[in-house]
């Protein structure tokens, strides 16, 4: 899960071969809104401004994701630098490009896609979830992903997504 709050505290993540994960986002920038207003903005329908994914958010392992304002058919762009990796090399901010449904905002909870071109190791995840807006207005992004990395041969694919 993604929000765009403060910092969540980092929790192990354990995977099997072939098995997704998924996380939880949360705004690093949150908006300020009294629980009567939160309650009046769900009833009407947002702006684009007050719907878009663009921002900066945090998942509960400490990834930081950089995301642009979506363009009128509702893709976007952005940054994302990982907190934690298998890889042996450094860990780099990588570029992901996505779209979202609904662009013009004017549903709160609707879905999306991201893929992660990792610039520090030969692997590409996809991304795929939904915004949720809870009544006092906090924002989260529900995701699961999936990574294919490089292998070396094709009797080698079976290890090649996780």
């Amino acid at each position: 899960m993604w929000s765009k709050v403060a910092r969540a505290p980092a929790v192990a993540l354990l995977l099997a071969a072939g098995a997704t994960a998924g996380f939880t986002y949360s705004r690093s920038d949150p908006p300020v809104l009294p629980v009567v207003e939160a309650a009046e903005k769900r009833r009407k329908p947002s702006s684009p401004a007050q719907s878009s994914l663009a921002g900066t958010w945090v998942n509960e392992l400490g990834s930081k994701m950089v995301l642009n304002p979506p363009d009128d058919s509702g893709q976007f762009t952005g940054s994302y630098l990982t907190a934690v990796s298998a890889a042996q090399k450094p860990i780099r901010v990588s570029p992901l490009v996505g779209a979202q449904h609904d662009p013009k905002g004017a549903e709160e909870e609707y879905t999306f896609g991201f893929l992660v071109n990792w610039s520090f190791s030969d692997s590409i995840a996809a991304f795929a979830g939904q915004r949720f807006v809870d009544a006092e207005g906090k924002e989260t992004l529900e995701t699961t992903w999936l990574l294919r990395q490089k292998v070396e041969s094709h009797g080698d694919d079976w290890e090649a997504t996780r």
